[in-house]
């Protein structure tokens, strides 16, 4: 069996410095066993470039695979900690961004492809905006909607396998 989904995973938490991070991930490697890291990042959207940065975002996320899969959604609830990760989040003005696998496709070479990005939650900061397209940007993020995009599409997509296929 080679890496991927269909193994089993153990998540966990490193609270370390930065070198016994690295031991604990060469530790790993040498066993020949993936260990992937979960990041949170925050992307700053100011509203007028709203369309301009969820399209550079759109690129390399993979709408068809985390619609609907907010990773956070599906973390068991030990000892309240989800539920109170929630209410922490919705405090500060956060929301759940929502969108359908069909919402857009990615690119299908982009070298940020791989890293995975799932957008998770946006800061509703609504109540500050200062016109009403101000206002309908802070809208759009929760589903993720922008003008202007299209993915880009290098060789050729073989429908039954999505190997890619070099034009000859």
């Amino acid at each position: 069996m080679k890496f991927g989904d269909a193994n089993s995973e153990i998540v966990g938490i490193i609270y370390s410095t930065k070198e016994d991070k690295e031991k604990f991930f060469k530790h790993f490697k040498e066993l020949n066993v993936a260990v992937k890291e979960i990041s949170f990042v925050s992307i700053e959207v100011p509203p007028l470039r709203k369309d301009e940065i969820v399209n550079d975002i759109k690129h390399f996320t993979l709408s068809w695979y985390w619609a609907g899969r907010n990773p956070l959604l599906h973390l068991p609830n030990f000892f309240g900690i989800k539920e109170m990760l929630f209410k922490q989040i919705e405090k500060y003005g956060y929301k759940q961004i929502k969108f359908d696998a069909e919402s857009w496709k990615p690119d299908n070479r982009h070298e940020l492809l791989m890293t995975r990005f799932c957008p998770l939650f946006y800061q509703d900061n609504s109540g500050l905006a200062e016109t009403t397209k101000e206002k309908k940007a802070f809208d759009d993020l929760e589903t993720f909607k922008s003008k202007g995009y299209k993915e880009i599409i290098t060789g050729v997509v073989n429908e039954n396998d999505m190997e890619m296929v070099q034009e000859p």
